[in-house]
Formats: structure tokens, sequence, C-alpha cells
């Protein structure tokens, strides 16, 4: 075997891999399609195949070629009805609408708390507890557990100078941030939180970096600033924030990030839904 072959042989061995989130629009032929950013693609089902439109789902690159390995976090089974209709209803989970068709022994009724079979697309009748994270119907008992989908960043952004691209960076000359538009402080309403983590879509990891929090719960005309900063270890996936940050991101702020010795990047929130999500756990 000459240098050449060689070479192209071990490359050929390297796993092309990379992932990436998308929302799933419906499928075509058996092959699902997924917005992804500003683009659409039409992509393969690896052992799943999401059967409602407008959840996001997680793509992964296998050499070369992109699939749906399934929804990109677990969705909420309890939903509330918003409207009827036959054969399919509206329901609401998590702040987002669903159109959902149900069982044929169940008749949607405005304002029913709901199981859905996210495997089936299908809402299987109406519950008689209330559903995680509601109100305690037992005032005094054991607190209930907090336990939620991520909360979405609305906005991301990189600041120098002035507000550029939309995604974020952390570097010599230039701090980003995400922003929350008030939806930490509606998911958090009465309650106390054990852990707090962040979603970061890392592409670079370069020197310093340090996150900390804002003031700002949408973009403002000049930069954020940061509060309470310390060093960001690991830079990427989900990683663990310290709870001093919850007051600020309850009372409507966000997160920043800044280096003044390195360059870190990651994809914002048009890239990748999924940037600055954060997960809380706690109690009510």
């Amino acid at each position: 075997m000459d240098a050449e072959a060689f070479i192209v042989k071990k490359l050929n061995g390297i796993p092309d891999v990379a992932r990436r989130t998308g929302t799933f629009v419906g499928l075509s032929n058996g092959f699902a399609v997924v917005n992804v950013g500003n683009t659409t693609i039409t992509v393969p089902c690896v052992g799943f195949t999401p059967p409602v439109p407008g959840i996001v789902v997680q793509l992964e690159r296998r050499n070369g070629q992109w699939v749906v390995l399934g929804p990109a976090v677990a969705l909420n089974p309890i939903g509330t009805i918003k409207a009827g209709g036959s054969p399919y209803a509206t329901v609401t989970v998590d702040g987002t609408d669903y159109v959902l068709g149900y069982r044929s022994s169940y008749t949607p009724t405005i304002g029913n708390s709901v199981e859905i079979n996210w495997a089936t697309g299908i809402i299987q009748g109406a519950v008689t507890v209330a559903p995680s994270g509601s109100a305690d119907p037992n005032p005094g008992a054991a607190p209930t557990p907090l336990s939620f989908d991520p909360v979405l960043a609305s906005d991301s952004g990189q600041f120098r100078s002035r507000w550029q691209s939309n995604d974020v960076r952390a570097s010599d000359s230039v701090s980003g941030a995400w922003f929350y538009n008030g939806r930490v402080s509606a998911a958090l309403a009465g309650a106390t939180v054990t852990s707090i983590e962040i979603y970061l879509p890392l592409r670079q990891a370069l020197g310093v970096c340090n996150v900390g929090t804002h003031g700002s719960p949408t973009m403002p005309g000049s930069y954020t600033g940061i509060n309470g900063a310390i060093p960001l270890d690991p830079r990427g996936g989900w990683v663990a924030l310290p709870l001093s940050f919850v007051a600020a991101l309850a009372a409507g702020g966000g997160i920043a990030v800044s280096s003044g010795n390195g360059d870190n990047q990651w994809s914002g929130t048009q890239a990748d839904r999924l940037s600055g999500a954060l997960r809380f756990r706690g109690t009510h």
C-alpha cells in the first residue's frame, strides 16, 4: 500500500459525526422535513418517526449524511385543551400549541388537563391529578418536584462596538449574551430552585472564558455588562451554573460570557434553538 492509499484509508476510518437541532416540519415520502436555521432539509429518521410538526429534534451527521435521532428534549406528557374540533384538538403544552388527534372515547373540553402520547401524537384523555409543576392541591403536603422542559432563550448575540451576529462569542474584544424576555420569571413563579444548567452549542474553545448574568430581558442598544462572573468549565453541552445566578434570571435578566484573553464561540439561537436554554430543578 502506497503512502497516499494509506492516508486515505486512515481518513475514511475517522468518524464523521456532528450534532445540531432543528424544527420538525412534517414527513415527505418517509423522510423528515426539518428547518435548520433558515434552511429546510429532508433527511432520514433513524429509529424514530416524529409525529408532531413543530417539535425540536436532534440531528446527527454520520459520514456526511444528516439523520433525525428524535426529540431534542423530553416533551411534557401533560397539556391543556385550548380548542376542540374533529378529528383534531388544539392542546397547549408548556406555552406551545399543538394540533393533535385524540382517542374516540374522549371528547375534548376546553380547559381539560390531558395526557399525550408523543410517540403517536395522540391525546389519551383527561387526567384527574394535578400535572407536575401545578399548584399543590394539598397545602402543607411535601413539596412538589419542579421538573420541566428547558426554558429557551429568545435571542442571543455578540457585542463589539455594536451587536453583531446572532452567534455568541467571548474573545479578546468581543463579549456575548443570551436573552430570555421574561420566560424564566414565568417558569419559576413560586419555585425553589436547587440546580440550574445552560445548554452551550460549542464551536470553539480557546483561552480564558467567564460566565455571569446581566440585567436585560431583551437585547439593548449597548453592551449588557456581566455580573458575578466565574470561570466557564466545561464550555459545551449542558453546563451547571451556580444558584447565585437564579435571582438575576428570575428578575428578567440573562446570561453573559466574556474573555479578554481567548476566543470562544457558540451557535446562536437562529442556528440552534437550544442555544442558551436553561434547565432548572427544584420544588414548588
